[in-house]
């Protein structure tokens, strides 16, 4: 659309699918595309990936939409703003991604480590060991878990985490709208601590004695520790908490 022309957006540059029998059976088809961070973790979920002229949204995009379609099929962009699925609204701001600010990423929000989801071996359902309700309006996903089968990455974490479980605990953001998020008084808030710092070991602690330095490094160290945690796990918000 016109309004994400003032941003870059992760291209495609070949397409593989699966065979066309399943393509012709399934809803919908989405990319399983992911980009690690430079310490090869993983934590980013690529919502969109743009190919020739048509855009592409992800698995677990394509799965909600699946989800919703009985009462509203839709999976849309909006402008620049976000991303419109079923009765959801995954609002998408530009991330600063290899030196360009980039559209369409979010930050997961892991639920944990591997096995946060219910899981069930093929031999559990053939032999039905498994409860009455277990996929009563659940979702289900069907993967592979095994190292072996390369379908593997790092999370913050495990550094083997099956990718079908990455895809669960991106499909669980978007249904409870939990993304993390970074926004841009998060920048401007380590600024501005920063310029504090400075200004309080210019001018303020060369007037006091040791111990009333000590002190007020403490509190205010621990203070803010304590914000960036509580924003954290409250309220999703990630404030970096450990300077350059």
């Amino acid at each position: 659309t016109d309004a994400l022309d003032q941003f870059a957006i992760i291209k495609g540059h070949d397409l593989f699918t699966s065979a066309e029998q399943l393509n012709q059976a399934a809803f919908g088809v989405g990319h399983i595309n992911m980009i690690p961070d430079n310490d090869g973790v993983t934590r980013k979920e690529i919502a969109v990936i743009a190919f020739r002229d048509n855009f592409y949204p992800s698995l677990a995009l394509r799965v909600v939409q699946g989800y919703f379609a009985d009462t509203q099929n839709t999976l849309a962009l909006d402008g620049a703003n976000g991303i419109s699925i079923g009765e959801k609204f995954l609002p998408v701001t530009p991330m600063a991604m290899g030196g360009a600010m980039v559209w369409g990423a979010k930050h997961i929000n892991y639920r944990g480590g591997y096995r946060s989801f219910n899981y069930y071996s093929v031999a559990d359902i053939l032999e039905n060991r498994y409860p009455n309700n277990a996929f009563l309006d659940k979702i289900v996903l069907v993967g592979a878990t095994s190292p072996g089968l390369f379908d593997t990455m790092a999370t913050p974490f495990s550094s083997v985490f099956p990718g079908v479980e990455r895809h669960a605990n991106v499909i669980d953001n978007i249904l409870k709208e939990d993304f993390i998020a970074r926004p841009a008084f998060s920048e401007i808030m380590v600024i501005a601590i920063c310029m504090i710092f400075g200004l309080l070991i210019t001018f303020l602690f060369p007037r006091l004695n040791i111990m009333p330095q000590i002190v007020t490094l403490l509190t205010l160290s621990v203070g803010y520790f304590a914000v960036g945690t509580l924003a954290f796990h409250k309220f999703d918000i990630w404030i970096n908490i450990l300077f350059p």
